[in-house]
């Protein structure tokens, strides 16, 4: 079996960049992990040049245990893309990434908050009201 690295460099820095080259390492060689291997570099030099937070592109990596990382080391599950207004509960819901928006509402992410254009993750969910991540949305389970 392949696998994907994203270099030895960058064993050297953080331990979230340690956690994603360990994911990314464990993936199967294909088209999505070239992809997937592309974005977390991308979501790695942004963490080395101490950025504004990428959760929101993660959320199209469709990975809860990244967005789940990046949410133990700060990233705010409510703040808004700056140029289109979009939250990362609304990438998820759209992408219909469940586990993810759960990663989400479990650190705090509110899901009634609407995006840049007026609309909730209700709106804009994969499958629609009635689907899995509809079904989240309308019936969300409490976090204490």
């Amino acid at each position: 079996m392949h696998q994907c690295s994203l270099g030895t460099d960058l064993l050297e820095s953080s331990s979230l960049e340690k956690d994603l080259v360990v994911m990314v390492d464990k993936l199967p060689m294909s088209q999505q992990c070239a992809l997937v291997a592309k974005k977390a570099k991308g979501i790695l030099d942004c963490v080395r040049k101490s950025t504004t937070s990428k959760l929101r592109e993660v959320m199209m990596l469709g990975s809860p245990r990244v967005a789940e990382l990046l949410l133990q080391r700060g990233a705010d599950p409510n703040r808004p893309d700056p140029s289109t207004g979009c939250l990362p509960a609304h990438d998820a819901a759209r992408a219909g990434f469940l586990e993810t928006l759960a990663a989400l509402h479990r650190a705090g992410a509110r899901l009634d908050l609407p995006d840049g254009r007026g609309r909730l993750p209700l709106d804009v969910a994969a499958g629609g009201p009635h689907g899995a991540v509809g079904r989240y949305l309308r019936h969300p389970p409490s976090h204490a």
